[in-house]
């Protein structure tokens, strides 16, 4: 596979082509190659997820949205791999799968993944990587104990699926140190809340962590009866 096996080297992608790739309508791109999972029996066999549905789309597995994008949007990871390979099990937060099964704890989306398809991994290295408690949810242990990155994915994550009780945690995600995490954690809490919130992020960190405050501490106070 090659960078034109998707892109236009020469001109600007189609827009409605790249997001058919992201669908199961796109898996012939892959399948080309790796036919014994052409077939819907075979794909589901491979997925464990039903052949039409979103968990047997090749590039949501092996080519994740976890990158920072622009428009303070996320991107597909471009290092083709597996969701179940040890390096990212156990070195990058949160868990693939729990892009899709946010609602799951760590131990719930790593003992499934032993089961399906025959992984080992060291519980030890995932407690040291998500606080100790593997049985508590994958996205806000990322939340509490990520890289500012992969906080700002648990963010996202976390607003797109409805985690409850998550706003606070997003909320401190503008006292980063990294202009553009607080960035993304702005684009979060307006995700949630459905509107433009006024900041003025040009604010150091520990200020606009308090306007942040102030400004939702307000809006509660307003929509109270």
């Amino acid at each position: 596979m090659a960078c034109t096996t998707c892109h236009d080297p020469h001109g600007e992608d189609s827009k409605s082509r790249l997001e058919r790739l992201g669908t199961i309508s796109g898996n012939p791109t892959c399948t080309s190659c790796h036919q014994k999972f052409a077939a819907p029996e075979a794909l589901k066999l491979h997925t464990h997820h039903t052949p039409e549905g979103e968990g047997s789309v090749c590039l949501n597995c092996h080519m994740p949205k976890k990158n920072m994008g622009l428009a303070y949007e996320f991107t597909r990871y471009h290092r083709v791999g597996s969701p179940t390979d040890s390096a990212r099990v156990l070195g990058d937060r949160p868990l693939d799968c729990a892009l899709c099964h946010a609602d799951r704890s760590v131990d719930q989306i790593v003992t499934t993944m032993e089961k399906w398809w025959g992984k080992r991994y060291d519980r030890r290295q995932l407690e040291r990587l998500y606080g100790g408690d593997l049985r508590l949810n994958a996205v806000r242990l990322t939340l509490a104990f990520g890289k500012p990155h992969e906080q700002a994915l648990a963010a996202d994550i976390a607003v797109r699926h409805d985690i409850p009780d998550t706003t606070d945690s997003i909320v401190a995600l503008l006292n980063n140190p990294y202009p553009l995490v607080r960035y993304f954690a702005r684009h979060s809490l307006e995700r949630r809340f459905g509107k433009p919130l006024p900041l003025d992020m040009n604010l150091p960190g520990p200020a606009l962590l308090q306007a942040a405050k102030s400004l939702l501490a307000n809006e509660h106070e307003q929509a109270s009866p």
